[in-house]
Formats: C-alpha cells, structure tokens, sequence
C-alpha cells in the first residue's frame, strides 16, 4: 500500500532501522518514571567551568535520560473519521537534572508525524511538553512547581478519582498512560508517621480532548470550562500489605459535556464545555488469601453544567457516585488475571426518551452519551488477563470493559516481543461496541488494529 510524500516520517523510520548499537540500555519511555537506574552522565568541571557557578556546584549536576524511536503503522486514526491507515513515526523523551541540594528537573515530550495514503501532502511534524516541573526536598517536605502529571487511583483501568490528568483519547498511541498531557501545577507533599499529605493547586485544569462524531447540520465544538482553577488535597497511608488513600478535588470535570445550544449560518451548534465537579475519592490495595485486591470510589457533584440560556434543552449533568473493585490473581507460571466489579448510579436521572419533543430527545440522549449516564444504574465488569513466555521476552495481554443493560463496551487485545534489550515489537486491536446512544457505542468507527517497531536508547 503506498504512503506518498513520508517526509520526516520516512527519515525517522531509516534513522530507526539504522540506529547503531549503543553502550548505554534503557527500558522504554512510556514504562519508567524517571527512575534513577536509567543513563547517568555526570557533567565534570572540567568540561563545564564558569566563573557564574562554584566548581563544586557544577560535579555535583548530573543527567539522566531516555528515548524511544517508534515507527507505526495504524489501520485508522481516532478521529471517527474515514481517513484509512496512516504511518507514523515519533520520538519520546524524558529528562532528569539533578541539582543535588538545588533540586531537580524533570521533563517528558513527544515529537511525531503523520502520513496518510489519502493526504497528499503530509501534516507537520507536531510535538507536546507532558511535563516540565522543578521539585525540591527539604526534610519531610518536598516542593513540585510547573507542569506535571499527576494520575491517581489504584484500581485497574477505571479510576473515579483520577481527576487531575486530562487525556487527549484522539492520540494514537498504544499504551493509555500516553495519552494523559500535563498541567501547571504548584504541589505541596508532607510525609510522616501517619501517611503522605499532599496539596495541588492549578490555576487551569484542562478537559479531556475527545473525538467528535459528525452529524450532518449539526456542529460540536468543545471548549474549556469558564472556571478552570482547581483546589485538592490527598491523604495516601502505605504499609505492609496495604496502600489506601483519601481525597477531595473541586475544579472542572475531565469530561465535557453539552452546555450551550445556539443557532448559526451553518445550523444548530452545540457547544462542549466541562461543568464544575467537587469529587471525593477513596482507593486502596491490599494482598490477603493469595489475592492482590483493589477498590476504588469517588462521589462526585456537579454545578453549572448547563448555561442558563440553555436550560430548557439541556439536561444537567446528574450527582452520581462509582465504585470499582475486584481482584487480581497468578494462574500458575507467568499468567496473571485481574477483574473487578464496576457500579455507577446517577441520582434524580431522567430518562431522554420521555422529553415531549424529537429534538430535545436527540439533544438529551447525546448528552447522556457525553457523560456516560444513559442509565440511573449500570452494573458491569473490567477484565485483564496477561501472560508472559520466553523468558519474559513475549507478552500478550486482553483487556476490555462491558456495561450493562446497554451491553456496551471495550476490549483490547496486544502482543509485545522484546527482540532484544532495546529492540520491541508490538501489534494490538482495539473494539468499541454498544448501541450508539452509549458513550462506549458512539465511538464504534474507531476500530483499529496497529504495528509498532520501537527501539529504546
């Protein structure tokens, strides 16, 4: 199948295949944290000598980084478009300097482009900044300023309280904790005796970027909320046997929804805008009979979903409370298989199809989808079974989620092969179902299976 026009993908793509082989191993970029086993070049005085900085400062600076080369080949974008398969290549990132009394920096980015068979002409290269923030100890305080990520929840797959990292879900990227973008952020951590507190402030929490449907005379556009700022705090206890954590967060929901409806020269607009969420959250992990097991659940209020010149079209977004919880097993060997119950009921919901007018229907169920409350109740279960052969070297893993009464969900499929220490292939499927009135089932035309050929250095 020809990709004309590769440009800077196909120079990336040879720059990969060609990539001699280096002293230095690393683990891929999107598996670590920064952890401080990666490559460390210590800057000597002799090589950095400045009469702005003491001699002694300058030994004590040193960096740790690691890259990853990926070339892909995806059958579809997530953009719920019909554009076909693409190529792409990227490069991924991340940094630490280590300042010793000074503190640190951390930083993580991405830079990629894109080449379709039905773009003659390829779009520019684009890259992100995920993170770039200074962190600075002293005693049991520890200071984090500038951008970060900051995921939370214990439970495997489904989070209700990870309510700080938006997530852009149009990225085509393998693995979910790539998709997650960073914000700015002033973070204050106190560990003692009886846990770790910690305090976030953000002047602007973003919403998740969504993929939106195209309907004829009808326009969505997302936007951000009108009040950004968002205020949490965080109690997190580990112990033998038991990690568990408390948390309250007011700010913007993640996820937008419908909040104005106005008509244009084009047609009806509807305009995508988070309401105000105040959520309190509760998670734990703890190993008993064998068994990993984990729970999460977060109670969460809304307000101001629904300007006020649209309160007559639109429905608000319902207080609504999430548990998920379940375990996880070893099946013998290498195998491990993990579920979990998922609950979720929506106080004082109102169901779309008893709104007198079609419109107000149309309206209130896409609304519904938006926000994932189609139903009052919806039970369900999140599956995850992986094993590992070869040494190690070969996992292959299936994931998903199912819903009911809609039976409406999510699987996933994928296989990773470590051709050696820095050399990975890996290929997936993912496949969204349910009826399209259901936030799983109005992303079904994103069916999409991938190649990827990823080098780490």
């Amino acid at each position: 199948m020809p990709f004309p026009h590769t440009s800077m993908a196909g120079m990336l793509a040879a720059a990969l295949m060609s990539l001699p082989a280096l002293p230095v191993q690393a683990a891929d970029i999107a598996d670590t944290s920064g952890s401080d086993d990666s490559a460390r070049l210590a800057v000597s005085a002799k090589s950095a000598k400045s009469s702005e900085f003491p001699e002694s400062f300058i030994s004590r600076v040193s960096l740790d980084h690691q890259h990853s080369l990926r070339t892909e080949f995806w059958s579809g974008d997530r953009l719920l478009s019909d554009q076909g398969s693409l190529l792409q290549a990227s490069l991924w990132s991340q940094l630490k300097v280590d300042a010793g009394d000074a503190g640190q920096i951390l930083a993580k980015g991405w830079l990629r482009q894109q080449s379709s068979q039905h773009v003659s002409v390829p779009a520019p290269a684009h890259g992100a900044l995920r993170e770039l923030y200074w962190r600075y100890q002293a005693g049991d305080m520890q200071l984090r300023l500038g951008r970060q990520l900051l995921a939370w929840g214990r439970a495997d797959g489904v989070n209700p309280t990870d309510n700080l990292s938006p997530r852009d879900f149009r990225l085509l990227t393998p693995e979910d904790s790539d998709q997650r973008t960073g914000s700015n952020a002033l973070q204050l951590i106190f560990n003692s005796s009886a846990g770790q507190f910690s305090l976030t402030a953000m002047p602007a929490l973003n919403s998740h970027r969504l993929p939106l449907p195209q309907v004829t005379g009808i326009q969505l556009v997302q936007a951000e909320a009108e009040h950004q700022r968002a205020l949490a705090l965080k109690w997190d206890y580990s112990g033998e046997g038991l990690d568990a954590s408390l948390s309250v967060m007011r700010g913007p929901d993640l996820m937008p929804g419908l909040n104005r409806v106005s008509m244009t020269a084009q047609g009806l607009q509807l305009l995508l805008r988070p309401a105000q969420a105040t959520v309190f959250g509760a998670d734990l992990s703890a190993t008993a009979g064998g068994l990993i097991w984990r729970a999460e659940a977060a109670y969460s209020r809304y307000t101001d979903s629904v300007s006020a010149d649209s309160v007559a079209m639109l429905q608000p977004k319902r207080d609504q409370w999430m548990l998920v919880a379940g375990p996880e097993a070893e099946l013998g060997g290498s195998t491990t298989l993990g579920v979990q119950l998922l609950m979720q009921h929506v106080r004082d919901w109102r169901d779309p199809a008893d709104l007198p007018d079609t419109l107000l229907q149309r309206l209130a169920m896409q609304q519904a989808a938006f926000q994932n409350q189609t139903r009052a109740s919806q039970t369900g279960f999140t599956w995850r079974l992986a094993t590992r052969k070869l040494n190690d070297s070969l996992l292959a893993e299936v994931s998903g989620v199912m819903l009911a009464p809609q039976r409406a969900g999510l699987w996933r499929a994928k296989v990773d092969y470590a051709l050696d220490d820095r050399w990975h292939l890996q290929g997936g499927a993912e496949r969204y179902f349910g009826p399209r009135s259901h936030f799983f089932g109005q992303l079904k035309d994103n069916q999409l299976f991938y190649l990827q050929l990823r080098a780490g250095f």
